[in-house]
């Protein structure tokens, strides 16, 4: 099991890791974060502190969260009360919903069970606007490393990556290169940083806003909000859009969904982008099927009072 292999190895990781990378990938992984000091940033499977230690030393505030108690001793006695140091799961992790403004998982995931489900969590301990940055290796067939180090997962395509950040309503996914290589002197494996941002808090943009209201089927309820954690963040990316869906207080099931522009020519370029863009049609067409009734449209702009 993978914990009782880091609580056996907690005593010489730092050691061991930096035969696997150097600090190059943990300033890559600060870069794609945009970190600034005061802010507060988990880390996720933080192990011995590689991380821990880089934020604490740009005046960040860190919660570092590992299965291995061992490990995070090791955490505690390099950096004594600067950090709240948590045992926890990456899958089920013991920090509040919107706690964090960075949220960090070096080279964490393929010993997870569930990847999707961790950045899920990862996702939801974020506050809006938040950032989350994963660091991991490329899909591999180094089955030796694997046994050696007891992973779940020979590394991951860069496009299963992006379909869970996206199913976690994450936005702004970057997906790049790290400029060195795993293991440089025996496997050399390619290793990437994925960036995401939490959509920021709903506001009110000064341009057009179009209304929908429609019933959700009880039937296809958590088909609906599945999809739709999906398709906002797909429909936002070129950016000038926000979108919010809202349900009825006295009428469950009753949703109003808004789709609201930065400007009038934000909403023009979206309209156009519907008549040449198969992949976004495909998901209207997704959206009416599951919709599969009325729905009233109106195209509202704001009112200055």
């Amino acid at each position: 099991m993978s914990k009782d292999y880091f609580d056996a190895t907690s005593g010489c990781w730092d050691e061991m890791r930096a035969t696997f990378y150097t600090e190059r990938l943990r300033e890559r992984a600060f870069q794609a974060a945009g970190v600034r000091a005061g802010a507060l940033s988990a880390d996720i499977g933080a192990g011995t502190g590689f991380i821990t230690e880089g934020l604490v030393q740009r005046g960040l505030r860190v919660i570092a969260v590992d299965q291995s108690a061992a490990m995070l001793a090791e955490v505690r006695q390099k950096m004594a009360d600067a950090v709240d140091s948590r045992q926890g799961d990456a899958e089920l992790l013991p920090i509040d919903d919107g706690a964090v403004d960075f949220a960090f998982a070096n080279m964490v995931l393929h010993h997870v069970s569930s990847p999707a489900r961790a950045i899920q969590e990862m996702a939801r301990i974020l506050r809006p606007g938040g950032t989350l940055v994963v660091t991991d290796l490329d899909e591999h067939d180094d089955v030796a490393l694997r046994d050696a180090h007891c992973d779940r997962w020979m590394g991951f395509k860069r496009g299963d990556m992006e379909s869970w950040l996206l199913a976690a309503a994450l936005t702004d996914i970057e997906i790049g290169c790290v400029d060195e290589r795993c293991c440089e002197s025996t496997a050399k494996l390619t290793m990437f940083v994925a960036s995401a941002r939490k959509r920021p808090a709903p506001s009110i943009p000064p341009g057009p806003i179009v209304a929908l209201v429609y019933r959700i089927p009880p039937e296809s309820r958590t088909e609906m909000v599945a999809f739709l954690r999906r398709a906002f963040p797909l429909y936002e990316r070129p950016g000038g859009i926000r979108m919010g869906l809202f349900e009825s207080a006295d009428e469950p099931g009753l949703v109003l969904e808004l789709v609201a522009y930065d400007s009038d020519e934000a909403y023009l370029r979206d309209q156009e982008r519907v008549e040449r863009d198969p992949k976004l049609r495909e998901v209207l067409a997704e959206w009416k099927r599951l919709v599969n009734g009325p729905v009233e449209v109106r195209r509202m702009r704001p009112l200055a009072i």
